[in-house]
């Protein structure tokens, strides 16, 4: 059970599977800024359109399927495993951010992201102590999705800048 509340188990395995293709398909042809930003985008789209449907469909059949593989000892776990799953819905855009990232060379950023993002797990996790373990995985599915996007938009501008400077 702890493979599926901590790694999110067949989402987190195919947004692994993207993560391999999505990086030699950025690295590949053109390597404008458009044209990267063209492919990242394609790339979170692709994936999202799988990712997500798998995660909704795994968030609405957690009732069912929990106790039914599990047990019934594990029903008190499903809201907490429903609200985790949903901070999954992410996963597409952290994974192109990063893949990015490596495409481009600016794996010092991708390093400094890493590093916030742990400290605000740590931050989610303390905050939502006092609201139990259903407040624990609301702040964490928060810290999944709200600085995923902040972040793909420092990947974004970093490939710009890095793009416009080396053409001049």
């Amino acid at each position: 059970f702890r493979r599926v509340l901590f790694r999110s188990g067949v989402a987190m395995g195919l947004s692994s599977a993207f993560g391999q293709a999505i990086l030699p398909y950025l690295a590949r042809g053109e390597r404008t800024t458009n044209d990267l930003r063209r492919k990242f985008w394609l790339s979170v789209k692709a994936s999202s359109m799988v990712i997500m449907p798998l995660v909704t469909l795994q968030v609405a059949l957690a009732p069912w399927y929990v106790p039914l593989i599990f047990g019934a000892k594990w029903e008190p776990a499903v809201p907490a495993l429903m609200v985790m799953c949903l901070g999954m819905l992410s996963r597409p855009l952290i994974v192109a951010t990063s893949q990015l990232l490596r495409a481009t060379g600016a794996v010092d950023l991708e390093w400094r992201i890493a590093k916030y993002n742990f400290a605000l797990f740590i931050l989610a996790v303390v905050g939502g102590l006092p609201h139990g373990v259903i407040g624990v995985a609301a702040a964490l599915a928060v810290v999944n999705i709200l600085p995923a996007m902040v972040f793909a938009k420092i990947a974004l501008a970093r490939v710009s800048d890095d793009h416009a400077a080396q053409s001049k």
